[in-house]
């Protein structure tokens, strides 16, 4: 199954690891986060950064997902595991907050 970024803007498409594009070594790797379900108020915090009443089933978001494109670098910790480190998120990340620059409207023209 293919997952897509939810967040309002983003075209992130999870791809399988053969078809995903290199990158250097610099670069931390694309990864895909499911929303909190298990934690309420969490949930909340996500929901409001994506734009969606927080009063959205449990349905619709069990199998939707973010990248890690809308998570700061302090979200995460390294992990070791099986296959060496990785990078996992924080169990109290948050993802960022959608700013939109406001419109600034004198007289008629907008600056």
């Amino acid at each position: 199954m293919v997952f897509s970024c939810v967040y309002p803007g983003c075209f992130n498409i999870a791809k399988p690891s053969r078809l995903r594009a290199r990158t250097s070594k610099g670069d931390a790797p694309l990864t895909f986060h499911t929303f909190p379900v298990n934690d309420p108020e969490r949930l909340k915090l996500w929901l409001l950064a994506v734009r969606w009443d927080v009063n959205t089933p449990l349905e619709k978001v069990s199998r939707r997902v973010l990248c890690s494109e809308h998570f700061s670098s302090e979200d995460y910790f390294l992990s070791r595991g099986k296959m060496g480190k990785s990078r996992r998120l924080l169990k109290s990340a948050v993802p960022a907050l959608l700013l939109q620059p406001k419109e600034v409207f004198v007289g008629s023209t907008m600056l």
